[in-house]
């Protein structure tokens, strides 16, 4: 499903006036990564950005666009960067296994 740029990436419809960092910002600056690489934020409604801080609903993984998961390579690697990816995000998705398989394959 192609989004709007201007709405939330959850699909609610909602006008996005924030950008969530996939890698959240003090995870970025630990690590001496930008927590301003664009490649990292995402538009977001602010309730569904509340929901997925409080837990009360995380965003899906098939939500994240391609970048998320090539800036969270780059900045843990591919191990951790799966990891990372699979405990703050929700569901299942292929390009999160792939971080894993392509690294690992003869």
């Amino acid at each position: 499903m192609r989004r709007n740029r201007r709405s939330c990436i959850c699909g609610c419809g909602v006008r996005a006036i924030q950008r969530h960092h996939a890698i959240y910002a003090q995870h970025c600056r630990a690590e001496g990564a930008s927590e301003k690489d664009q490649r990292n934020l995402v538009p977001v409604a602010i309730r569904c950005h509340e929901a997925h801080h409080n837990r009360t609903k995380p965003y899906l993984l098939s939500m994240l666009p391609d970048s998320v998961f090539e800036f969270a390579e780059e900045v843990y690697g591919a191990a951790r960067a799966h990891n990372y990816l699979a405990r703050r995000y929700a569901g299942a998705d292929p390009r999160l296994d792939a971080l894993l398989h392509e690294r690992t394959a003869p």
